[in-house]
C-alpha cells in the first residue's frame, strides 16, 4: 500500500495527488522531473548543480551527480508538496491505496462532511500571522 497526500486549492476537482517514499522519476529524470511537475525553483537548481558539476574532475562530478540524484530521489515527494503549498494549494487529506487510481477512486468516492478548504494557504513555519 502507498500513501499519497492529497493537495487542493479552491477547486476539489483539481486535487493534486502526491505518492509518499522514493521517487525513481525524480532519481532518474533529476531537473527535468522538477520542470515537468512545475516544480521551478528546484528544477533550475538541479539542472543548475549538474552543469556546474560538468565543470569538475571526473570523480567530483560523479559525486555531486550521484548525491543529487539521490537527495531528488529521496526527498522528491517533500520537495513537490512545497511546490504546491507555495503555489497556494492546501494539504486536505492522505489516503492509502495500492496506486493513484485506486486513491482516487476512494478520495472522490468516500464522504467527507467535514472537509474545509482553506481560502489562504497558512504560512510554512506558523511565524507570521496571515493577511
Amino acid at each position: 500500500m502507498a500513501t499519497y497526500s492529497i493537495y487542493a486549492g479552491q477547486r476539489i476537482e483539481e486535487a493534486v495527488f502526491v505518492r509518499e517514499g522514493f521517487s525513481w522519476p525524480a532519481a532518474v529524470f533529476t531537473g527535468f522531473w522538477a520542470l515537468w511537475h512545475r516544480m521551478w525553483i528546484v528544477g533550475v537548481v538541479a539542472i543548475a548543480v549538474i552543469l556546474l558539476a560538468s565543470t569538475l574532475p571526473p570523480a567530483i562530478e560523479l559525486f555531486v551527480n550521484l548525491a543529487t540524484t539521490l537527495v531528488l530521489g529521496v526527498f522528491g515527494s517533500d520537495l513537490r508538496e512545497w511546490s504546491l503549498a507555495r503555489r497556494g494549494l492546501s494539504n486536505i487529506d492522505v489516503v492509502e491505496a495500492r496506486n493513484i487510481e485506486l486513491a482516487e477512486l476512494e478520495f472522490y468516492t468516500t464522504p467527507r462532511s467535514a472537509m474545509v478548504i482553506p481560502a489562504v494557504a497558512p504560512d510554512m513555519l506558523g511565524l507570521f500571522g496571515t493577511p
